[in-house]
């Protein structure tokens, strides 16, 4: 059985000894970046970085899934289990396809901050590359969209960084299905709804940056990886469905023949004390 949700994930992660709380105060300013750029490059264990400079209370999550020992976790075998027989069952569930369910309510819901009150800074996003444009929320998330003319919604991963308090900007390369999503309803000058969602279960966020044909969903596979269904839930604002245990959940629109989604709304647990509000995967 698979993990609901990103807590119950770091939960096994402390529990075989494959994650490091980071308790030191450290900065979201280039040093939580570096930090997990180097510790990626070593294959090392996941990092919580459990205290963030001007961000009491609030935790960054690093490099989730950067070795193969967290993809065995994430999948829910040993972490010891031999490389080959990882790709073998990877490879049996990729065969696989388990739809999502619908639930009515979920930890995501637990506390909703409309746009009136919304500051995205409020959020511990970090300055991952000196250079950088700006701050990056999303790195290891799921970007979700419908197809304007039939039920396909894609799920897929696309760094999204804070522009303004209310503004996102996103990197939707040209021919991703994104970008074939977005096409068509800039054709018709229509905002498309967007819901960008961080810190979901590991196979959710793994599946988002999978590569699947046009029309196939997304969701169907991580049911797969995970060996159950999907718990979705229904947005506030959008018609969209989200993963119900997801950590922050950002609804908004990018509206016609611009790539800036404008939020509509976010929701995230209601426990604001460990709350994990970042994933950065290098």
């Amino acid at each position: 059985m698979g993990f609901k949700g990103c807590r119950d994930f770091v939960q096994a992660l402390e529990k075989s000894g494959d994650i490091i709380h980071v308790k030191q105060e450290v900065d979201w300013d280039l040093e939580i970046g570096a930090i997990t750029r180097h510790n990626c490059e070593l294959s090392g264990p996941a990092i919580l970085f459990d205290k963030i400079k001007d961000y009491p209370g609030h935790r960054v999550l690093g490099s989730p899934m950067a070795n193969f020992r967290l993809l065995a976790i994430g999948l829910g075998l040993e972490p010891d289990t031999p490389l080959r027989n990882i790709f073998a069952e990877y490879t049996r569930r990729m065969g696989q396809s388990i739809p999502p369910i619908t639930v009515k309510d979920g930890p995501c819901k637990e506390n909703i901050v409309k746009a009136a009150d919304l500051d995205l800074f409020s959020f511990p996003s970090p300055m991952i590359h000196d250079g950088d444009g700006g701050r990056y929320i999303a790195t290891w998330s799921l970007d979700i969209t419908r197809d304007l003319r039939s039920n396909w919604i894609n799920w897929g991963m696309y760094r999204v960084m804070v522009y303004d308090r209310k503004t996102l900007v996103g990197d939707f390369t040209p021919g991703k299905h994104i970008d074939i999503h977005l096409k068509e309803y800039m054709a018709q000058r229509k905002p498309m709804p967007i819901a960008i969602v961080v810190g979901a279960d590991p196979m959710s966020s793994l599946t988002s940056a999978s590569y699947l044909n046009v029309g196939q969903d997304e969701v169907n596979l991580a049911g797969a990886l995970n060996q159950e269904p999907v718990e979705l839930i229904k947005c506030e604002t959008i018609d969209l469905m989200v993963p119900a245990h997801a950590e922050i959940v950002i609804e908004g629109e990018v509206s016609s023949g611009t790539l800036y989604p404008r939020v509509l709304l976010v929701s995230l647990p209601a426990t604001a004390t460990g709350s994990i509000c970042t994933i950065l995967f290098m």
